[in-house]
């Protein structure tokens, strides 16, 4: 299986040019002027990274990523977050989220609504499934999935990373942040392949 997960079929960016993060209400103020002044996307997230402004490196990526891609970063955070040991409940989620990002089609989508009825809107897994939900479908096998609402799907990516980075540093204590993102860059440069790593934990 290819581990490129970069492709047009996988959808637009929340944002399409880097001056629309500006009026991005997630962002911090300390993060506003290091925006100004960076060329683009790649250096933004250097610059934020470089001024410990995780959070914030990781709100631009999901509005920077393909949708498809962000689906799938917050899908792999939550499953570090579980441990790689899902519940019944988060098994069926995981599931129905890895048909999505497969085959993004309508009814898969719906799949994914329907897996959410025994998780706690509370949990990373749950606000996965939402993300999913608002990142739309594809039309056909060889069409782009057409968000249903982009920037709330990126902003519910988002959530779900920093609900996952909670969820694992309740368990572990020496997992940080930066894992987190790491994961969203290693997406972006097209370094994991469409499955869940079994063993060993990266939060270990």
């Amino acid at each position: 299986m290819s581990t490129d997960v970069s492709n047009s079929l996988d959808g637009p960016s929340a944002v399409t040019e880097l001056g629309d993060l500006r009026d991005e209400p997630s962002l911090t103020i300390t993060a506003k002027p290091i925006l100004e002044r960076c060329p683009d996307a790649d250096v933004l997230l250097e610059e934020l990274v470089a001024n410990n402004l995780i959070g914030d490196a990781i709100r631009a990526l999901a509005m920077l990523l393909p949708v498809r891609q962000a689906v799938w970063w917050a899908v792999l955070c939550c499953w570090e977050s579980v441990e790689r040991k899902p519940t019944e409940a988060e098994h069926r989620l995981f599931a129905a989220a890895f048909h999505w990002l497969r085959t993004p089609g309508e009814g898969a989508r719906q799949e994914v609504g329907l897996s959410l009825a025994d998780l706690s809107r509370e949990a990373a897994c749950h606000r996965c499934g939402r993300a999913i939900a608002m990142a739309g479908s594809a039309k056909g096998p060889d069409q782009p999935i057409v968000p249903r609402d982009g920037k709330r799907a990126a902003t519910l990516c988002a959530a779900t990373v920093f609900l996952a980075f909670a969820t694992a540093q309740a368990k572990n204590r020496h997992v940080v942040l930066r894992q987190f993102l790491d994961v969203g860059l290693d997406v972006r440069d097209g370094k994991l392949s469409w499955e869940l790593p079994e063993s060993p934990s990266t939060t270990e």
